[in-house]
């Protein structure tokens, strides 16, 4: 995990401190220490938004898997600096959780939403085999319970076909929590990712919000 982390980050096992644990990317990519670190920091499609909260108190992530570079990953043999990136986003989203839970006392998870914009269905088809058991063993085996919701927004027609092959990856309680829709979400963020008006003004501009880009992944 150092490899990804900012090395004045707040310690792990510092359930009320742990929120405040950033990452490099989000701050000098360049930093990394590993060729794999700068490959996962640069390339990694997800974000942590801790200050968009849904109704039930769980926080929002963003994946732009959309723009994500399969067919690059795949040539260049990228999966386990990808992967790697995985861990470092889940992690720091469970302890995140974890820590609101703590101070609750209750359950707080966390919500995604799953950007499809630009996905090339013709792209993923052929190297989906190559990437999604990898993804959905890590995310089922050791993370099953961080997310509480998957709202897959912007999703192209024909991303059915992609889903079948990945549905059989997983358990039914993971496939229980995904929605898919397409460029009218509102509806979806309101009643699957649970943001109220107050959380979905505080998403950035590019899904309907009022704040900066500048968190987002590439």
């Amino acid at each position: 995990l150092g490899r990804f982390s900012d090395p004045s980050h707040a310690p792990l096992d510092a359930a009320p401190k742990s929120g405040a644990w950033t990452w490099t990317r989000h701050a000098h990519p360049e930093t990394s220490e590993t060729v794999k670190g700068r490959l996962a920091n640069t390339h990694g499609s997800t974000s942590i938004h801790k200050d968009i909260l849904a109704t039930d108190g769980g926080i929002t992530t963003i994946s732009r898997m959309g723009r994500f570079d399969i067919s690059g990953l795949c040539r260049e043999k990228a999966l386990d600096s990808m992967t790697l990136f995985q861990v470092s986003m889940l992690e720091d989203a469970l302890q995140t959780v974890r820590a609101a839970s703590n101070r609750e006392k209750r359950l707080i998870r966390a919500h995604v939403l799953f950007d499809l914009d630009h996905l090339s269905i013709l792209t993923t088809l052929r190297h989906i085999r190559a990437v999604a058991p990898a993804v959905a063993h890590i995310a089922q085996a050791y993370y099953p319970e961080v997310n509480a919701s998957t709202t897959a927004i912007n999703s192209p027609r024909g991303v059915e076909t992609i889903y079948k092959f990945v549905a059989l990856l997983l358990d039914e309680n993971m496939r229980r929590k995904i929605m898919f829709v397409g460029r009218h979400y509102d509806k979806a963020l309101h009643k699957h990712a649970l943001l109220d008006d107050a959380a979905i003004k505080r998403l950035p501009a590019s899904y309907g919000g009022e704040a900066s880009e500048a968190g987002l992944m590439p």
